[in-house]
């Protein structure tokens, strides 16, 4: 109980910008400094601008699923993109979540704020739970949670409250497997059949189907090792069940994919580069978009930071001659990601394979299960690393790997000085510059750590249990430093106000179609009927006739976006 309240605390460390100074974790400056028709009344300094969507999509849509709600109808439909859009169907809207409900007992800014903070606290608790029922260490349990709770995919889509809540009910689902396999009782058969749903409502289904693979495979391999035959045949159907209650959101979904556009695109896109795995140790190593520095790629599309010290310790557990089957098992997973994230044959099988959602969607975001495999691992890592402390021995073998993390530190400081970034093209000395300044903490954090690694080999039990603490402390301090960095806490004032040119055209607007300098972020925040859109999901079809306008003949419509031709020859005869 003292580390679920540590948790708690060191979560609200993150979250009091909200509780104390009345912050919303939403980047309202961006939206008034960057969209019109804000960005002609407002202009100030913006801390991140890389999440776009959060503006035009993800809070837009919970505005009109809110509403719908509200008026007794199930919000099946979105008016004021692409002349009409399904609005359940197009599955990030979230419809079915269960934290919608927040939005009818709180403020619409307020709901919104604890739906996006609730996200690490619910990681952290979960993945503490299911590590307690691994039988790690309370430290070790604290570790992988803080790990968990505030790793690069976590942190990175934080803001979108979706993708994250889509991942953080693994681990509570691969602790109702745990639990059901040791004794099945009401309790382990309700989990496991209401955790799938609530993964598969929360927004996300490419990450759903990631988080579906890796728990049946944790169930397969409960029931390989168990020989349990009648616990994993109901846990088939406890699956089952929980499938099928997804149905109203799956059912739609399929419908709507097989029109859209996105159904056709299989395509090698988002892959990771393997210079790009330093950032697993520096997160910020080519930049970050909130120091306007980030220069390689998809920072938080590409993250898989989970802290300098879980990343140590989880490497560390690999090196027991005997590992255990969990070690075993997410070690599996932790490459599995690698190879389909970075750039190797996998992707092309992949894409080769037509897999609906899985070819056609950034194959890159599957790397957030090696940060779930690292978080898991640190913990027996660190209950590996305790054991010898206390008993005193194989300090060689941890020298060796010590040795052997200083030699990689080591060349990445020579790749450095030297100015040749991994050989990577168009480097400069300002890029050389950021790199350096950001691998000064990460080394310095291993150096740290690196020390009391070999402290602990004191045969003195309160020393013991001091180091274990200033590795906890360690990762808390790195883990929010980097969160904080990322997540935008603004004044809520600057969500969406109303202004002259707004009140303008809805005034005489009405319920006509309009067509202008904007896009979703104030078409469904002001109830404006728009002819363009932004999704992921459209009718193909819609796209199709509305791009047929710039010269009169049939063309291959845009991925996610459909754009009014400015100077389409039958634009006139389209507006009509």
């Amino acid at each position: 109980m003292k580390k679920i309240i540590l948790i708690i605390l060191v979560w609200f460390l993150f979250a009091s910008p909200y509780f104390i100074k009345g912050l919303v974790p939403f980047p309202s400056k961006y939206l008034v400094t960057f969209f019109p028709p804000w960005n002609n009344y407002y202009g100030m300094p913006v801390k991140n601008n890389a999440m776009p969507d959060v503006i035009t999509q993800i809070y837009p849509w919970k505005k009109i699923t809110i509403e719908s709600w509200k008026q007794g109808q199930v919000p099946r439909w979105n008016p004021y993109q692409f002349s009409g859009n399904p609005q359940l169907a197009n599955f990030q809207s979230a419809v079915f979540s269960p934290f919608n409900l927040l939005f009818f007992v709180l403020p619409a800014i307020d709901a919104w704020s604890l739906l996006i903070l609730l996200q690490p606290l619910l990681a952290g608790i979960f993945m503490y739970l299911f590590l307690k029922s691994l039988k790690r260490s309370s430290t070790g349990s604290l570790i992988g949670s803080i790990a968990f709770m505030f790793c690069g995919f976590i942190v990175g889509w934080m803001a979108y409250g979706t993708l994250a809540y889509t991942i953080l009910y693994l681990p509570l689902m691969l602790y109702g497997i745990e639990k059901h396999f040791i004794k099945p009782t009401f309790m382990t058969a309700l989990l496991i059949s209401a955790v799938i749903p609530l993964s598969f409502f929360s927004g996300h289904f490419q990450i759903s189907i990631y988080f579906l693979l890796v728990s049946a495979s944790y169930l397969l391999y409960k029931w390989l090792i168990s020989k349990k035959h009648k616990a994993f045949l109901l846990s088939l159907l406890l699956f089952a069940v929980g499938i099928t209650i997804s149905l109203p959101q799956l059912l739609p979904t399929y419908h709507f994919y097989q029109q859209s556009v996105r159904s056709t695109l299989y395509q090698k896109g988002g892959v990771i580069p393997w210079q790009y795995m330093v950032t697993a140790f520096a997160p910020d190593f080519f930049g970050n978009p909130v120091t306007r520095n980030d220069w390689f790629g998809a920072y938080a599309e590409w993250g898989s930071f989970a802290g300098v010290i879980p990343l140590m310790l989880a490497l560390f557990s690999l090196l027991l001659k005997k590992r255990s089957a969990p070690i075993n098992f997410f070690s599996i997973w932790m490459l599995v990601a690698v190879l389909f994230a970075f750039t190797s044959p996998s992707v092309n099988l992949l894409v080769y394979a037509k897999i609906p959602v899985l070819s056609t969607s950034a194959v890159n975001r599957i790397i957030v299960l090696f940060s779930f495999a690292v978080s898991v691992l640190s913990s027996f890592g660190f209950d590996r690393l305790h054991a010898e402390w206390k008993g005193a021995k194989n300090k060689r073998k941890t020298l060796f790997f010590l040795a052997g993390w200083f030699a990689a530190i080591l060349i990445v400081w020579l790749f450095i000085l030297t100015k040749n970034l991994f050989f990577l093209p168009d480097i400069n000395a300002e890029k050389v510059a950021v790199a350096r300044s950001n691998f000064i903490l990460p080394s310095l954090l291993f150096i740290v750590a690196s020390v009391i690694w070999l402290i602990g080999y004191q045969k003195n039990k309160p020393v013991r249990h001091l180091l274990g603490a200033m590795l906890v402390v360690l990762t808390i301090v790195d883990l929010l430093r980097f969160a904080k960095k990322w997540m935008p806490f603004d004044p809520r004032e600057y969500m969406y106000p109303a202004n002259k040119a707004l009140e303008f055209i809805q005034d005489r607007a009405k319920y006509s179609r309009v067509f202008g300098n904007f896009g979703n972020e104030a078409q469904s925040m002001f109830g404006l009927y728009g002819i363009e859109g932004y999704d992921p999901l459209y009718v193909n079809r819609y796209g199709e006739l509305v791009i047929s306008s710039d010269q009169g003949q049939l063309a291959k419509p845009e991925r996610s976006v459909v754009r009014f031709p400015k100077n389409g020859i039958h634009n006139k005869t389209m507006i009509d």
